[in-house]
């Protein structure tokens, strides 16, 4: 935009038109969408614009009072986008992307619309952007267990696997990995309140060693998770 005229005008970014798709890559339908997002968020720079129970595809924030949003000649943005999700959503798995006429531009003085390019192509970057896949997993204790990535390269320090389960609430935590014949290779243990044991989300690495430090051979193995009355069971697959 101009941007080596130091007499050009300020740029506004108005609007951001954010697509949500389904894991098919296809737009997921207004009810659908409606029983997946509580709320849709541009972070810009300091300020914070909402949408809050979005109805319609694609979903629009209003930008135009976030004072932050204004991009000098020289200058640029930093637009970063948030999701709040419904208890239980509709869509397991969805991406975001921006479509045609995605976002809005205009000079501050003549409010003449402005269009984006590609600085180094200088084509338009309308429908040129969109996430990886945003997996949503339940909260359930034995939905949301697992681990990634799976399979991955055992005693690669590296490339460790995550062991993710997640806690309501604070609890003693205990995770076990078996190989097939039921021989115990890994364990690790959590009191109530610690590190891995606390409310929410928690993740654990296995680099693929059993207790004596040796690295485990390819192949399946079993792990049990335990927290409290919950326990979870899955399979590792191990692979070099």
């Amino acid at each position: 935009y101009r941007a080596n005229d130091p007499n050009a005008n300020t740029a506004v970014v108005e609007m951001l038109r954010v697509m949500i798709l389904d894991k098919n890559g296809n737009s997921l339908s207004d009810n659908a969408l409606a029983a997946t997002l509580s709320g849709l968020h541009v972070r810009v720079n300091g300020d914070t614009a909402n949408a809050f129970n979005p109805r319609a595809n694609p979903v629009e924030i209003d930008l135009s009072n976030a004072n932050s949003a204004v991009i000098d000649p020289d200058g640029s943005v930093t637009l970063t986008v948030g999701l709040s999700l419904k208890n239980n959503p509709a869509a397991q798995e969805i991406r975001l992307a921006f479509v045609d006429s995605s976002i809005s531009v205009v000079d501050s003085v003549s409010r003449q619309s402005l269009p984006i390019v590609d600085a180094a192509t200088g084509q338009p970057i309308d429908g040129r952007f969109r996430s990886a896949p945003l997996v949503i997993l339940s909260s359930d204790f034995q939905e949301y267990a697992h681990n990634y990535p799976n399979p991955f390269r055992a005693g690669d320090p590296s490339q460790p696997t995550h062991i993710t389960y997640f806690l309501n609430q604070p609890g003693n935590v205990e995770i076990k990995v078996y190989a097939l014949t039921g021989d115990l290779v890994f364990k690790k243990s959590f009191a109530a309140g610690q590190q891995h044991a606390t409310a929410g989300p928690q993740e654990v690495q296995w680099d693929g060693r059993n207790e004596k430090g040796e690295v485990v051979r390819n192949g399946v193995y079993v792990c049990v998770i335990t927290a409290g009355s919950n326990s979870a069971k899955f399979r590792i697959a191990v692979a070099k």
